[in-house]
């Protein structure tokens, strides 16, 4: 009796004729129960050799795994006939992984077999090398499937030996010294250990959530859950038990029964948003055996939907209109579908170029040019995440900016008067407006690649509308800087100075309607100068902007009449752009008009008589050289009060009564005369 052993990591010495590595038998008949066999080797029976006459060795609870034999990994059987031999007996044993066969017979003919029952033999019946024609007895209970061994050789719990042995003759422990059954009252094991399981382990499936072919991760539904698998064993006998979980196996729905059945749904539920919850199911089979717990990977409940969380955009060009619009939607979650429509206010079919980046984020281009003023609309419809929840649909809008508005401030000034001049004359075809298509203020560009009247009339257009549209707002002070305002009134025109380092000039004047006219100014644009003003008589307001294409010192007219002969005070706002379109100065100041006669004229002196000083008043409608005598009653001059050039205007001067020498004149009849180039 050989019990309760472990035989390994053995070899025979002779390679070429060497005989059982593991256990050699020769006319001897031993009784092995709980016995592990592993790693030997030989040239015949590389775990064991059985010959020779009596060799009716019995193999209970053995383990012969791993052996390595030229003939017979496992056995080597060379059996002589005679009176004691008897057939070797393999019963509630495991023979597997032995190479290069499990059990090899001698080529020598001979009546003897072997019987094997309750086993595990890998290869089955057919596996055993029978060339001499021996019984081989196949009893009940034996398993050709993997015995499913761990690394010490001991059951796996999905092993199918556990419980497949026959209770007859069982030694009473296992190789470890372990009680044999176990758990008592079940049937034993095959092979040298006992495993604490009555029965193995059902193999299970992967459960899948969803009811689709593919694992599902999302889902849209906060009421129901569902999943599918596969029959546990392609077992249509076994029935299942499921829950669902999130921090534990049945915190949210406990363990239910479905029977047979493998496609699941359960409704009734009130899942949250963002979570994720797990399928757990169980299965058992007629004869007891229970699955462990298999769990699904998990789906995320994902019911709100998709948003747009914010848009990026870029105008490519200086001036909107004549470029694309570049946008970038960054949306909340990853979608799989969606769609963009594009539509103008205009009425325009512009060009729309998307793509969706990473299911994250929709870039696209929409090609200009543009028409001014139009309204660009995005409608995102269908936009649906990758649990299937669709968004309501978004419309996003982009106004485009006004052809001349640079600044993009909806106002057409001076401010962008100036970058037009100042591309103008750098040739820089950003600042490009004409020709165009369109009725003001919805004008579309067709740019020509040059500067000329067609841009001069553009922007003239635009200036119209943006006066009319939003009213004079006209700031109405700037603190001085840079060069003053300088001017002169000659002949009833006020002339402002424009310095040659001056492209763009802005001027706004305040004046009091009720003491001063101020005529309306002649209006152009053309290749060399772009004049724009608006008079507001009701309001005592003028609004100049002026843009010189061909700067140069200059000057600015405004005519005016003033209502009487007192001097009118008028205050002028105003800013001056050099050639770079840079604000060059700016300020706020008074400026005084002198009002100017129609015609010369001398008027009575007062008081009259006098003494001892009279006031002479007198009318110069021009700038001329004034003689202002006094003479006596006999003719004779007495002293020229005024002998100089006059600029025009109502002038006085008075007469102390004193003659050319500085004495005092004698009482008496005195006559004055003006002498100038055109009157006496």
């Amino acid at each position: 009796i050989i019990s309760d052993i472990i035989i390994s990591g053995n070899k025979t010495l002779d390679e070429r004729t060497g005989q059982g590595g593991g256990l050699f038998c020769w006319l001897s008949a031993p009784e092995l129960n709980n016995v592990l066999m592993v790693n030997n080797s030989s040239i015949y029976g590389g775990g064991a050799y059985l010959g020779g006459e009596g060799t009716g060795a019995s193999f209970t609870h053995v383990t012969i795994v791993d052996n390595i034999g030229t003939y017979g990994g496992g056995f080597y059987l060379n059996l002589d006939d005679g009176q004691f031999t008897d057939q070797p007996t393999v019963l509630n044993s495991i023979i597997w992984n032995n190479k290069p066969q499990q059990i090899y017979f001698t080529e020598e003919n001979n009546p003897w077999g072997i019987d094997i029952s309750y086993s595990i033999i890998e290869g089955g019946q057919e596996s055993i090398s029978n060339a001499n024609n021996a019984t081989i007895n196949w009893g009940a209970g034996n398993i050709t499937s993997s015995p499913i061994l761990t690394s010490n050789y001991r059951l796996d719990p999905y092993s199918p030996a556990i419980g497949a042995a026959s209770s007859t003759d069982d030694p009473q422990t296992d190789l470890n010294g372990d009680p044999r059954p176990n758990p008592k009252g079940s049937l034993p094991d095959i092979g040298a250990y006992e495993s604490v399981r009555a029965l193995r382990l059902l193999r299970t499936s992967p459960i899948l959530d969803g009811l689709v072919l593919d694992d599902i991760s999302l889902w849209n539904d906060k009421a129901s859950l569902s999943a599918h698998w596969i029959k546990f064993e392609n077992n249509s006998a076994i029935n299942y038990e499921y829950a669902i979980g999130t921090y534990d196996v049945n915190n949210i729905a406990d363990w239910q029964s479905s029977g047979s059945d493998t496609f699941i749904t359960v409704t009734g539920l009130n899942l949250d948003h963002d979570s994720t919850y797990f399928f757990n199911i169980i299965g058992t089979d007629a004869m007891g055996r229970v699955s462990k717990t298999s769990t699904s990977n998990g789906v995320l409940i994902d019911i709100i939907p998709p948003s747009i969380l914010s848009a990026d955009k870029e105008w490519t060009a200086l001036n909107p209109v004549l470029g694309d619009l570049k946008l970038q939607l960054n949306i909340s979650e990853p979608v799989v579908a969606g769609l963009i429509n594009l539509s103008s206010s205009q009425g325009d079919q512009y060009e729309l170029e998307y793509n969706l980046i990473k299911k994250e984020k929709y870039e696209m281009t929409i090609s200009g040019p543009f028409i001014g003023g139009d309204e660009i609309s995005i409608e995102v419809t269908g936009l649906q995440d990758r649990a299937g929840t669709i968004a309501s649909d978004t419309t996003l809008t982009y106004p485009v900016g006004y052809i001349s508005d640079y600044n993009v401030d909806g106002l057409i000034d001076a401010s962008d008067l100036s970058k037009f001049v100042a591309g103008w004359l750098s040739k820089d075809f950003q600042y490009e407006l004409g020709p165009t298509v369109g009725k003001v203020p919805f004008l579309k560009p067709d740019v020509d690649g040059q500067f000329d009247i067609y841009d001069a009339a553009a922007f003239t257009r635009m200036w119209h509308w943006s006066l009319n549209k939003s009213g004079k707002m006209i700031p109405r002070y700037y603190v001085n800087s840079g060069k003053n305002l300088t001017s002169k009134n000659e002949n009833q025109t006020l002339m402002i100075n424009v310095f040659e380092s001056v492209s763009t000039m802005y001027m706004f004047f305040e004046y009091p309607k009720d003491k001063v006219v101020i005529k309306q100014l002649p209006q152009s644009s053309s290749e060399n100068k772009i004049f724009l003003s608006d008079l507001d008589t009701l309001n005592g307001e003028l609004l100049i902007r002026a843009g010189f294409l061909e700067p140069k010192l200059q000057s600015i007219e405004v005519p005016y009449i003033i209502r009487g002969k007192d001097d009118v005070s008028i205050k002028a706002t105003y800013q001056t752009f050099n050639t770079s379109g840079d604000l060059e100065s700016q300020g706020t100041k008074e400026i005084t008009l002198k009002p100017v006669p129609k015609e010369f004229a001398l008027h009575q002196n007062y008081p009259n008589p006098f003494n001892p000083v009279t006031t002479i008043n007198y009318d110069l409608p021009k700038q001329t050289d004034v003689n202002l005598i006094i003479y006596d009653i006999m003719g004779r001059e007495v002293v020229k009060l005024i002998q100089e050039e006059m600029t025009a205007g109502y002038q006085s001067i008075t007469w102390n009564a004193r003659n050319s020498f500085g004495l005092q004149v004698s009482a008496g009849i005195y006559f004055y005369q003006i002498q100038t180039s055109d009157f006496v």
